[in-house]
């Protein structure tokens, strides 16, 4: 039975490949550990994934040797574990002769802050004797540099599954962070995007879809291929609605009453059938004044309107209107950065993250993208804590109250000598060959 699942896998799993990027080519880890899962197990399970350049290099799942007894026990031992390959494979890489000498500490993901609490404490208790060495073989590696530990939450944890049994959905999201794609496509083996795919289908839509067409060209929003042929449906069915209600409006009125044209000639074969000899009207036309015929038979006067009763008519020629909204109440968290590469100078909303701060001497105004100015009330110094341990200092921040959000400008660091990468969903800030910190980009947040 195992080795059928095996086989399965691989056949399933032939067509896929690790992808590593070129930059940023930084060691880092995550850790993982899943309490006893049945009633015979007494030993809890770990698991670690190291990757270089958004693809796994070392990865590993076993039992633990001993018995945990606590949650922070069983995500210590793992750390353990971990500190021990990571400091293997930073020694590899210095043996590499044309990698740069000066290694980063490796930073290790854990999703348990209680043991990320536990190795940053120097206090120690009798109840965790029997893992008194791990603690003091994690504590030397923290403070010899080589590894820095952070914190990560599970769903984001590439090693989840070496530990547990996952969702089809989470295997794929941990499968995509370990750099686990397919190696070929059915585009001649050139891998195209969603984005590139979007733009190709809205360059082929049809002349007569014109106005829809220039809408999704202007969308900001990026959409899947998916999204895009839910559009395309739900717009093809209110064009079909439309050319089905300007078919039945084909009279611009209601509750309409007049003499048919079948009544009439109904009546005149009547009379043409008769034996009786036809009787010539010799009274007053009272629509046009004239004698000899009635005025049911005259002619109607000219710019006169058809009868009509209860009538409701449309305009037809209508413009689009187009609005923009310049403000919005937001609900965000006030501490989170955002990376903004169109900003010229670092801007703050919350005077609390200020380590330095004074009163603006003379009156400043900064221009907002949406088109307006802004006082500036303040200057000061901020310091952001990295994940590798370091502290990111910003000078000349500005603050002032109308802004809603907190802005790092990309192109103040770049002139300082930083550089700034997204790569596999995160963003990397290095200066030189030295790594200052990473974090995940969840909407361009730091």
């Amino acid at each position: 039975m195992a080795m059928k699942r095996v086989l399965g896998y691989l056949k399933y799993t032939q067509d896929y490949a690790l992808h590593y990027n070129k930059y940023p080519a930084v060691l880092e880890g995550y850790s993982d550990a899943n309490w006893i899962t049945g009633s015979n197990e007494v030993k809890s399970t770990s698991g670690y994934v190291f990757t270089i350049g958004g693809g796994a290099v070392s990865w590993k799942s076993s039992k633990q040797t001993c018995i945990a007894r606590s949650t922070m026990e069983f995500g210590f031992i793992a750390l353990d574990k971990d500190g021990e390959e990571a400091e293997w494979l930073r020694n590899f890489l210095e043996d590499i002769p044309y990698w740069p000498k000066l290694v980063a500490p490796v930073c290790i993901h854990c999703d348990s802050q209680a043991a990320i609490g536990r190795a940053g404490s120097m206090m120690y208790n009798g109840k965790s004797h029997h893992i008194r060495r791990r603690h003091n073989t994690v504590r030397e590696l923290l403070s010899s540099g080589i590894i820095t530990i952070d914190y990560v939450k599970s769903k984001d944890n590439v090693s989840d599954p070496f530990t547990k049994v996952l969702s089809r959905e989470g295997v794929e999201r941990t499968s995509k962070g370990m750099g686990l794609r397919p190696r070929t496509s059915p585009h001649g083996g050139l891998m195209v995007n969603d984005v590139f795919q979007v733009a190709g289908i809205v360059e082929k839509i049809p002349p007569f879809w014109k106005d829809f067409k220039n809408y999704l060209k202007h969308k900001r929003k990026e959409m899947t291929v998916e999204d895009l042929i839910v559009r395309l449906r739900i717009e093809e069915g209110n064009k079909a609605a439309e050319r089905r209600s300007k078919g039945n409006s084909t009279m611009n009125g209601a509750h309409i009453v007049e003499d048919g044209q079948n009544n009439s000639k109904k009546r005149k074969n009547v009379e043409h059938g008769s034996n009786h000899p036809k009787k010539s009207f010799k009274g007053k036309c009272f629509n046009c004044g004239k004698f000899g015929h009635k005025s049911r038979l005259s002619s109607p006067k000219k710019g006169k309107k058809k009868d009509q009763a209860n009538l409701i008519e449309f305009n037809k020629d209508y413009d689009d209107m187009c609005a923009m909204f310049t403000k919005c109440n937001m609900v965000g968290n006030p501490r989170a950065w955002w990376m903004d590469s169109g900003a010229t100078r670092h801007v703050c909303a919350s005077k609390e993250l200020f380590s330095t701060y004074a009163p603006a001497q003379a009156e400043e105004t900064i221009y907002m993208a949406n088109s307006a100015t802004a006082k500036v009330e303040g200057i000061g110094k901020v310091c952001l804590k990295m994940t590798s341990g370091k502290v990111l200092t910003l000078n000349n921040v500005l603050y002032f109250l109308e802004l809603l959000r907190n802005l790092i400008s990309v192109s103040l660091l770049d002139k300082n000598g930083f550089k700034c990468v997204t790569a596999s969903g995160k963003i990397v800030v290095s200066k030189g060959e030295i790594y200052v910190g990473k974090r995940l980009s969840r909407g361009r947040t730091l």
